[in-house]
């Protein structure tokens, strides 16, 4: 399957609950938890939890950084997974150096 519910796997609960409150980190001291924050969205995309979530943020987590390239093909696994909130990633901060470009405006 390409996704996972915590609830098909019960042993990934605890962990998928952890993950899962990490998620908003928009608050905290970004500069300071990227890397952290990146092995965490690798590490709920390895456990198939809702891979579109967590390549959107991996995209945000790339975007922040500049690493555009590396944002736009998390971006593309995002949109192949899934998601499709286009108002929230069109208004998402995160995106601000990249959203200019005709490669964001495809996805």
């Amino acid at each position: 399957a390409d996704r996972v519910s915590q609830w098909d796997m019960p042993d990934y609960e605890k962990r998928f609950l952890e993950i899962d409150k990490l998620q908003d980190w928009c608050d905290e001291d970004k500069p300071n938890r990227y890397g952290q924050f990146e092995s965490l969205c690798r590490e709920a995309i390895n456990m198939k939890i809702d891979p579109a979530i967590w390549y959107y943020n991996l995209a945000c987590v790339f975007s922040v950084q500049g690493k555009e390239d590396a944002a736009f093909e998390a971006l593309e696994r995002a949109v192949v997974a899934g998601y499709n909130k286009t108002s929230h990633a069109k208004a998402d901060s995160d995106f601000d150096n990249i959203s200019s470009r005709p490669r964001f405006a495809e996805l």
